[in-house]
C-alpha cells in the first residue's frame, strides 16, 4: 500500500497511525523512482492503458440537435419528446453497442445500473447524454 498526498478532511495529519505495511510517499515516485500515474498503476506485465478505451470513436457528422429527450432512473433510460422515428443506441464506456431500439413515440427501457452513453438519430437532428442509472 503506497499513499501519496493524501489530506485528511479534518487537514490532520494522521499517517503516523497508517497500517504498519502502508508506505507514505513524500514525492510523486514510487521506491524504484518510477513516476505515479494512472498508466503505471494499471499497466501490469502486459503494459494495459485504459484510457484509450474510454474515448469514443466519433461517427459521422450530426446534424443539428435533436429535441428528443434522455433521462436515467433506477435502471432504466426514459427518452420523450419523440415526433419521429428514432434510433436509440446505447453504449458502454468502452464503445461497445449494448442496445439499438427504433422508437416511433415516448418510450422507456430498462438498461440496468451504470453509467451509459446514449445516442439518439431522428428527423430533427442527433443527440447523445451520458446517462447515470442507478
Amino acid at each position: 500500500m503506497y499513499e501519496f498526498g493524501t489530506t485528511e478532511i479534518s487537514g490532520a495529519n494522521n499517517s503516523a497511525s497508517r497500517a504498519s505495511w502502508s508506505t507514505v510517499l513524500t514525492s510523486p515516485t514510487l521506491l524504484d523512482a518510477t513516476p505515479i500515474s494512472t498508466f503505471n498503476f494499471t499497466k501490469g506485465t502486459d503494459n494495459w492503458d485504459p484510457i484509450p478505451s474510454l474515448i469514443l470513436t466519433k461517427v459521422g457528422n450530426p446534424k443539428q440537435e435533436s429535441s428528443v429527450q434522455i433521462k436515467g432512473y433506477r435502471g432504466s433510460i426514459f427518452v420523450s419528446n419523440v415526433k419521429s422515428a428514432t434510433t436509440i443506441n446505447v453504449y458502454g464506456l468502452d464503445g461497445t453497442l449494448i442496445q439499438n431500439k427504433v422508437i416511433k413515440t415516448d418510450a422507456d427501457f430498462e438498461i440496468g445500473k451504470g453509467l451509459w452513453i446514449v445516442k439518439a438519430i431522428a428527423a430533427d437532428g442527433n443527440k447523445a447524454a451520458k446517462i447515470l442509472a442507478q
